[in-house]
């Protein structure tokens, strides 16, 4: 079956694929577009051969571009992402009748690096959602201390303000750094100051806590709020670009391209392949209306992360008529195939190997001989071994009393019996 994927199915699906992106970068010709760019590896931690970056529209979340990058590429498995998104940006920029004029990625400072030194005319923006966890994660840090329970209480409160502010800033630096700023005043139960004011209404609180200069854990909320590198961050947070429809997007190739199995590399971008096909395919799927009500449809679900019931609306369902398609050109391929299957598989293999200067191994030293490995490892295994003399027995007297106590044992089960 390998060999019938090599042959035919993955230059099918690679033909496909050109045709469906060449309609959909036709789309944003002559346009400035920014870009969301994620990476995806094929396995947890820092042992990955494969790392997918995926280049996605912000506006219309159709997918202009993916490079996938296997670890012999890189320098090793931690620096792929910052890599395949050097190599695919580069690629994107190059698209004819396309300004890429933006992109959006997480708070990598390799990635931040890159942006900032070799790619000075793409403004660099970060996901908002990044930012609010580590702030959230640092104010629930203090607020587990003994003493410190109030700033826990404030947790969502001060996370809820800080999206607030990045999501009404009006994409302008110094009125979100205002606008985060001022809940140092809130928290305090001061509402007016000097130049400014909360822009809530007069609200209803006897019942909530707020601090005073003396309650343990201001200083410490001060410190994240004004801390350097968030304020730093913020400046690329004006435009409340998400990455969120990349997760999306990943939890649909792992349908096709699942973490627990292995794959060769030009099945592995294969299988890439079709599930941006199957992405862009159903990208603007309208919801689904109920057929006796006419209303649209919702479905409802619990949030793990809010703790509490949410609707969300109900789409109706895919299509998939690409899969015949492309199941129709693998047959027409193998009829019209006039070489042999074997050469076919050949010539395809170099192709891809030469195409992406994938090296036949992984690992990039030679191996030595076996004989010279065995000889180490047997010599490692006989100064690991304690020697009979240390132990106060021989093997074969340990051997005698296993086999005695094996014996004892039948006796007392026969007694059972």
């Amino acid at each position: 079956m390998s060999r019938h994927q090599t042959a035919f199915v993955n230059p099918v699906i690679e033909k496909f694929y050109d045709k469906i992106q060449e309609k959909i970068i036709q789309k944003f010709q002559g346009k400035k577009i920014t870009l969301t760019a994620d990476g995806r590896s094929c396995s947890p931690g820092s042992s990955a051969k494969y790392t997918q970056v995926t280049f996605m529209c912000v506006t219309s979340k159709a997918i202009l571009h993916f490079e996938l990058f296997q670890v012999s590429m890189s320098k090793n498995s931690v620096t792929m992402e910052r890599d395949a998104i050097e190599v695919g940006l580069k690629k994107c920029m190059e698209i004819p009748d396309i300004e890429v004029e933006g992109i959006v990625t997480d708070r990598s400072p390799s990635v931040a690096k890159l942006i900032r030194e070799q790619f000075k005319t793409v403004r660099h923006h970060f996901d908002p959602w990044h930012i609010t966890k580590s702030v959230k994660t640092q104010l629930l840090q203090v607020g587990k201390q003994k003493g410190y329970e109030l700033v826990g209480q404030w947790c969502k409160s001060i996370t809820n303000h800080l999206w607030y502010s990045m999501q009404t800033c009006g994409k302008d630096y110094q009125t979100l750094i205002r606008k985060w700023t001022s809940l140092l005043h809130h928290i305090t139960d001061k509402h007016e100051w000097s130049d400014g004011r909360c822009e809530h209404e007069d609200l209803d609180d006897e019942d909530d806590e707020y601090f005073t200069p003396e309650t343990l854990g201001l200083d410490e909320i001060k410190d994240i709020v004004l801390k350097p590198r968030l304020l730093q961050q913020l400046e690329k947070a004006t435009h409340f670009y998400f990455t969120s429809a990349l997760e999306a997007y990943h939890s649909l190739l792992l349908k096709y391209a699942t973490k627990r199995l292995h794959y060769h590399f030009a099945g592995m971008r294969a299988r890439s392949m079709i599930s941006v096909i199957d992405h862009n395919w159903n990208i603007k799927r309208p919801q689904a209306i109920n057929k006796k009500t006419g209303e649209p449809r919702f479905q409802r679900r619990w949030s793990k992360k809010t703790k509490a019931w949410i609707v969300s609306p109900v789409k109706v369902p895919k299509n998939y008529n690409f899969r015949r398609q492309i199941l129709a050109m693998c047959f027409e391929k193998a009829a019209s195939e006039d070489s042999k299957l074997a050469e076919t598989v050949t010539l395809r293999s170099q192709d891809i190997a030469n195409r992406f200067k994938i090296p036949r191994n992984v690992v990039s030293i030679a191996g030595p001989p076996k004989e010279e490995l065995v000889k180490d490892y047997l010599e490692r295994k006989r100064k690991s071994v304690p020697s009979s003399e240390e132990e106060g027995e021989t093997e074969e007297e340990d051997i005698a009393e296993r086999s005695e106590d094996e014996d004892s044992d039948d006796e007392v089960v026969l007694r059972m019996q």
